[in-house]
C-alpha cells in the first residue's frame, strides 16, 4: 500500500469495525431512546487507537443567542504524514449554562457519524410528532 493511501485504508478498517451503534440511553423527560455521544466516541476511539490513528478536534461557536448555540466540530485524523478531516454541526438550547456544551456534543456525534457512516438505527428527520407541532408553509398556507 502506498503512503498516500495508508490512512484511507486504516480509516476503512475503523469504519468496518464501528458499524452501527445501538441506542444505549433513554431520555427520561420525553421517553425516547437514543445513542449517546459517549457510546459513539468510545467505540470509535478504541478502533482508532488499534489502527494507530491519532485524532485532534477543533470546535467553532457559530452562533450563540438567547440560550441557543450552534457549533461546528472538525475532527482531524492523522497517520504519519497523512491527514483527513470531517465536520459535524450541532445545536443546543439551554436556559442555563449548557447550550454550548449540548451543541458541541451533538456536533461531535454527527462528525463521527459522517466520517464513519455510523448508523444508530433511526432517521433523525422522521419525527412526525415534532412536525405536527410546527407550521412548515411557504406563507401562502401551502405546506412545503
Amino acid at each position: 500500500m502506498s503512503e498516500a493511501t495508508q490512512l484511507q485504508g486504516r480509516l476503512q478498517h475503523v469504519m468496518a469495525e464501528v458499524g452501527s451503534i445501538g441506542k444505549d440511553k433513554v431520555n427520561s423527560f420525553h421517553g425516547y431512546g437514543y445513542t449517546s455521544a459517549d457510546a459513539v466516541m468510545n467505540k470509535v476511539r478504541r478502533s482508532l487507537v488499534s489502527h494507530g490513528i491519532t485524532l485532534a478536534t477543533e470546535s467553532e461557536l457559530l452562533r450563540f443567542e438567547g440560550g441557543h448555540a450552534v457549533v461546528r466540530v472538525t475532527l482531524h485524523f492523522h497517520f504519519q504524514q497523512e491527514h483527513y478531516s470531517a465536520q459535524g454541526l450541532g445545536q443546543g438550547f439551554d436556559k442555563g449554562d449548557k447550550a454550548v456544551m449540548k451543541a458541541m456534543t451533538a456536533a461531535s456525534k454527527y462528525a463521527y457519524a459522517t466520517a464513519f457512516c455510523i448508523s444508530w438505527g433511526d432517521d433523525p428527520e422522521a419525527d412526525s410528532a415534532t412536525d405536527r407541532h410546527h407550521n412548515y408553509s411557504d406563507g401562502t398556507g401551502e405546506e412545503l
